[in-house]
C-alpha cells in the first residue's frame, strides 16, 4: 500500500503534487486541532459540530479551484505556482519574510475590500456574526470570501515571491494554526489581536499589522481589552452577566449561551461598513 503511493507520488507532475499536497496538509491539520479540542475541552464541542460543514465545504472549493488555476496554467499540471525542489537555508528564510510581507499587503486590501457595500453584508457579514469562539471559527467564512483571502491573497504571496513548494507547506501550516488559533483562544500578549477586530469593524484588517500602522487603522491589544470592558458592559445588563464572564471559558450550556449573546450584541452593533 505504501509502495503504491509512494509510486503514485512519483509519477504526479508538479502541479497535482501542489494540489494534494496543500489539500491534504489543511485537511489533516483542521481534523488534528479540531479533534484535540473536540476531546479536551466540551464548550468547545457544539460549535466545532456546527462548523464542520463550512470546513469542507471551504477547503473542498479551495481545492477544485486550485485544479482550475493549475490546469489554465498547464493543461498537464506540468507547471505549479510554487516552484519545485528545495530552497537553501538562506532562500527558504528570505522566501518566509518576502512572502509574509506580500500577504500582509495583499490580505489587508482584500479584507477592506470585504468592508466595503459591495461586499460586506452579502459575503464577509457572516464571518462577524459569528459568536462561537471555537477553532473552526476560521472556515465559517463565504466561500468567495475564503478563495478571495485564503487562497487568493495566500497563493499570490506565493506566485510574486517565487517560493518554493517546501516553504508554501510551511507557511501553510502556520497560517491555518494562527486561524485555528486565534479565532477559539483570543491574543498572545505582543501581537496584534483578531480579536479587536470583530469587536470594532474598522481596526486590524491585516495579518501582522504591518499595513494597519501604515494605514493607522492599527489598535493595540490593551486598547482592545479597554474598549471591550467599556463598550461590552453597557450591554451586558440584558443578559443580566458582568464583563468578568467575557474572560472566562464558558464551560456548561447556560454559559455558553449567555457567552455567545453577549458577543453577538457587540458584533451586531459594531459591524457595519465605515464603523
Amino acid at each position: 500500500m505504501i509502495g503504491k503511493l509512494v509510486a503514485f507520488w512519483h509519477g504526479c507532475p508538479a502541479g497535482l503534487k501542489e494540489a494534494y499536497a496543500s489539500f491534504a496538509v489543511q485537511s489533516l491539520i483542521a481534523l488534528a486541532y479540531s479533534l484535540n479540542r473536540y476531546i479536551g475541552h466540551a464548550a468547545s464541542r457544539p460549535g466545532i459540530r456546527r462548523f464542520v460543514p463550512w470546513a469542507v465545504l471551504n477547503l473542498t472549493a479551495t481545492f477544485v479551484v486550485h485544479l482550475a488555476c493549475l490546469r489554465a496554467l498547464s493543461p498537464d499540471y506540468r507547471r505549479s505556482i510554487s516552484v519545485t525542489g528545495f530552497p537553501t537555508a538562506r532562500g527558504f528564510v528570505l522566501e518566509v519574510l518576502g512572502s509574509l510581507l506580500v500577504f500582509e499587503v495583499l490580505f489587508y486590501y482584500i479584507h477592506r475590500l470585504m468592508h466595503t457595500r459591495l461586499f460586506y453584508r452579502p459575503v464577509h457579514a457572516m464571518h462577524h456574526r459569528m459568536t462561537d469562539k471555537v477553532c473552526l471559527g476560521a472556515f465559517y467564512v463565504h466561500p468567495v470570501e475564503f478563495l478571495m483571502v485564503g487562497f487568493g491573497a495566500f497563493m499570490g504571496a506565493v506566485a510574486l515571491t517565487r517560493t518554493h513548494f517546501p516553504t508554501m507547506l510551511f507557511l501553510g501550516v502556520v497560517a491555518e494554526l494562527a486561524g485555528l488559533y486565534f479565532h477559539e483562544l483570543g491574543e498572545v500578549s505582543g501581537v496584534m489581536s483578531h480579536e479587536s477586530h470583530h469587536l470594532r469593524g474598522a481596526k486590524n484588517f491585516g495579518s501582522i499589522g504591518l499595513m494597519d500602522v501604515l494605514h493607522g487603522t492599527f489598535m493595540k491589544t490593551y486598547k482592545m481589552i479597554q474598549f471591550r470592558k467599556v463598550y461590552v458592559s453597557k450591554n451586558l445588563s440584558r443578559l443580566g452577566l458582568h464583563v468578568c464572564d467575557l474572560h472566562q471559558r464558558p464551560e456548561s450550556t447556560v454559559n455558553i449561551t449567555a457567552y455567545n449573546s453577549t458577543h453577538l450584541l457587540v458584533y451586531a452593533s459594531s459591524q457595519d461598513p465605515g464603523t
